[in-house]
């Protein structure tokens, strides 16, 4: 009985694993060629130009870590690089959301944290 509802449960598995790029690639139907080109052309077009900015957080971190004394410098470094990778993510958003509008496609919204989301999920398991 056991090796029948295992099968059974490796089935929807393997089910819900192909659903998983149907979903994916419905999204992307959407797109025309002319888009989907657009869409590439912005996101080279930003990994080229935004390179030296993420460099530059990656130094700055860096002497801010060597440059540290104390645990309390050190948490404070950390807080100053999550800080402008949040910002540099948050302007490749707006330059590719403009870029989205251009091309007659809808926006992208930011993600929440992780942390946000758990605490939202936690709150809806306490009240159900």
């Amino acid at each position: 009985m056991a090796g029948r509802s295992g099968r059974r449960w490796g089935g929807l598995i393997l089910l819900g694993c192909l659903a998983v790029p149907a979903s994916i690639a419905g999204s992307m139907a959407a797109t025309t060629p002319a888009q989907q080109q657009g869409l590439l052309d912005a996101r080279k077009e930003w990994t080229v130009t935004s390179y030296d900015r993420r460099l530059e957080i990656l130094r700055t971190h860096r002497n801010c870590v060597q440059a540290a004394q104390a645990k309390a410098a050190l948490k404070a470094c950390r807080r100053q690089a999550k800080q402008a990778k949040r910002q540099l993510r948050a302007d490749r958003l707006a330059r590719l959301n403009a870029v989205r509008r251009e091309l007659g496609l809808p926006e992208k919204q930011p993600k929440g944290s992780r942390k946000a989301k758990r605490r939202r999920q936690q709150r809806a398991l306490e009240s159900a």
